[in-house]
């Protein structure tokens, strides 16, 4: 075996590093806390909507922060801000385990989502992006995102047990879940997490082709945030997110609502929020495969399509139940185009001069949609009806894909004259 080949193995430890940290850190981080919130209003006696509140703060306040995280991978080694970034999290986790407020409780979340968007938001696809070319790098990190939805399966149902069982209760359980987090991300992250040498250690590398195996530095390319601010459709594009945010909010969040309210049996809608996880899980890592087999712009246009299809399915379930299936499907399919697209896009578009800093704004924008989108979705289902709420949806689908289609050909024609990409 050569030394390139050796060597390259150590990406592939990478990559399963990032989705352990996907599949534990940010599942304690993010996932798990739904199947908190009704022990803890009942435990604490809070209002389930002040209480819920600590979800839009903590997504507002960890969006405003990346800008400010995604300076610090310029200036620090990317083990140490994990490491930084795993404590503060897993500390938030644990401090509500002693919260009794809801200041208390704001804080802790926030805590959490501004650490774990060190490690996700922006470490992972920092990582994968150094160490996977662009021929591998959309299907690198679909995988890596993916760990998420694995881990996800694992720690609903044991969180579901640890918090129905009255010895333990949710203080225990948050403090169990962050202490599990901060010990598994900082085992993973000590032993394995670094930044590669050279492109030698490069998976994916264009050069790999052409035997091109001495020592290189990593290319670096790319625009700097200053550049990209002064550009027009840089900022369409990321208006293109929020409205984004805003239809990801009201078809994800509301559709097991919306179909217990036609009369759905509980059974069926558990049924198809199975298949909408499964679909989401083969999203994933079959979306990475569409970024690099067939560009970003084709593989964000499919996507649209079966966001599309997805929409257009709930607005007719209640003819034909069957339907709710068809939108599980192509709803969990599309799940790449916002999971690992806005990283794959910022590094294909972007370049990776000042990627850090370039990726958190459209993550803002995004955050900012995501936030709003859910209580005004509920809005318009509740003044008007669902049916509305769902052509609502496809509005915002359209707003969303005309602008990141524009910013899309826009920067791709700019990078075929600028850096001949």
């Amino acid at each position: 075996m050569s030394n390139r080949k050796k060597q390259s193995m150590y990406g592939w430890l990478i990559l399963a590093a990032a989705m352990i940290l996907q599949a534990v850190v940010f599942g304690v981080a993010t996932n798990m806390h739904t199947q908190f919130t009704s022990y803890v209003v009942a435990g604490e006696n809070f209002s389930l909507a002040t209480f819920s509140l600590m979800f839009t703060v903590g997504a507002l306040v960890s969006a405003v922060a990346l800008p400010v995280i995604g300076k610090s991978y310029s200036k620090f080694p990317i083990k140490l801000i994990f490491i930084v970034g795993t404590v503060v999290s897993m500390g938030g986790i644990m401090f509500l385990s002693i919260a009794n407020q809801y200041w208390m409780f704001y804080l802790g979340y926030t805590f959490a989502q501004v650490g774990i968007g060190a490690v996700s938001s922006l470490g992972a696809p920092m990582l994968i992006n150094s160490w996977f070319g662009e021929k591998m790098r959309g299907r690198a990190l679909g995988v890596t995102f993916a760990g998420g939805s694995i881990g996800n399966m694992f720690i609903q149902s044991t969180i579901v047990r640890v918090l129905s069982n009255p010895k333990m209760g949710y203080k225990f359980a948050y403090l169990w879940a962050g202490v599990i987090g901060l010990v598994v991300g900082l085992v993973v992250i000590i032993l394995i997490v670094r930044m590669p040498k050279d492109r030698s250690e490069v998976l994916g590398d264009k050069d790999s082709d052409n035997g091109q195996e001495e020592k290189k530095e990593i290319e670096i390319w790319g625009y700097s945030l200053k550049e990209v601010k002064s550009e027009k459709f840089f900022w369409i594009y990321c208006v293109g997110f929020t409205f984004l945010g805003l239809y990801v909010a009201g078809l994800a969040m509301n559709f097991a609502t919306y179909l217990n309210s036609i009369g759905i049996a509980p059974a069926t809608v558990g049924a198809v929020g199975s298949v909408f996880a499964l679909a989401s899980l083969i999203g994933n890592v079959g979306g990475g495969t569409l970024f690099d087999k067939i560009g970003v712009k084709k593989a964000m246009i499919f996507a649209g399509i079966l966001v599309v299809i997805a929409d257009v399915s709930l607005i007719f379930t209640p003819k034909f139940a069957g339907l709710a299936f068809l939108f599980a499907v192509t709803k969990g399919s599309a799940v790449y185009h916002y999971m690992s697209g806005p990283s794959v896009l910022a590094g294909r578009l972007f370049g990776n001069k000042e990627f850090a800093s370039i990726l958190p704004i459209s993550n803002i924008f995004f955050a900012i949609g995501y936030a709003v989108g859910s209580p005004l979705f509920g809005a318009v289902a509740e003044g008007v009806s669902f049916q509305a709420a769902w052509i609502y949806c496809l509005i915002m689908i359209a707003f969303a894909f005309t602008c990141i289609l524009s910013g899309i050909n826009v920067f791709e024609k700019k990078n075929k004259e600028k850096f001949g990409r």
